[in-house]
């Protein structure tokens, strides 16, 4: 089957997914950086998936209560998000020549990510000085910004 755009052939627990997705975009749960213009909602009914894709068919997901973008790398066909494919590049997946260029571009767009995947994760009780970007897990905890 292929993708739809159709509202009407979304099931609830599409929706639900829909609205978080529309829901986290522009807010400090979005963590996308290439998603441009013309977004829809789109609905893989083979997979169940729910995402958002732009007219240069950049997609982004949720993950973790977290919008982020979703990649696929082109050599081998290695896809998920950055944290995902860090964490195949610490286990050695990514060996294709173009995969690891690829790879390499990402890593630039999303500021030169360094290191094992799980120094970009984790908790984090107290944040000091200039923060660009937050990006972790939110259930019922209460948010205090101050700009």
């Amino acid at each position: 089957m292929e993708n739809t755009r159709d509202l009407l052939k979304f099931d609830f627990l599409e929706l639900q997914e829909a609205a978080k997705l529309l829901t986290a975009r522009k807010t400090i749960f979005d963590n996308t950086k290439l998603l441009s213009d013309n977004i829809a909602l789109e609905f893989n009914p083979s997979s169940g998936l729910v995402f958002l894709v732009d007219e240069d068919y950049n997609v982004a997901i949720m993950e973790d209560g977290i919008l982020v973008d979703f990649h696929s790398l082109s050599g081998t066909g290695i896809e998920g998000s950055m944290i995902v494919l860090m964490e195949q590049f610490d286990n050695g997946s990514i060996i294709d020549d173009d995969d690891l260029e690829q790879f390499n571009t990402l890593k630039e767009i999303y500021g030169g990510l360094h290191g094992d995947a799980s120094s970009i994760s984790g908790n984090v009780s107290n944040i000091s000085g200039n923060v660009s970007n937050i990006s972790g897990n939110v259930d019922d905890s209460e948010i205090t910004v101050k700009i």
